[in-house]
């Protein structure tokens, strides 16, 4: 099953955790925790940034080993709309 994902940092998506749009309707392209009131939460954020900051969340909350989350947040967050 292909579940959507969030287009900037690739959490997939579910009722009640997409952004928002500036007047406040919900964006079903990105997570409430990339995407708010209508811009990126964090506009500076690279793709090499994004791609630490998964490996990071993934080793030490989903316990995967670090080249397991590296190579996983490599071949998909490249693909995704914000980094094409």
């Amino acid at each position: 099953m292909n579940k959507a994902r969030c287009q900037s940092c690739g959490m997939p998506l579910m009722e009640g955790g997409y952004g928002t749009n500036a007047d406040g309707s919900e964006i079903a392209e990105y997570c409430q925790f990339c995407f708010q009131n209508g811009a990126f939460t964090q506009p500076e954020m690279t793709l090499e940034n994004m791609i630490d900051a998964s490996v990071g969340y993934m080793t030490k909350h989903m316990h995967i080993p670090e080249p397991e989350a590296r190579q996983a947040t490599m071949r998909v967050l490249p693909t995704l709309t914000r980094w094409q």
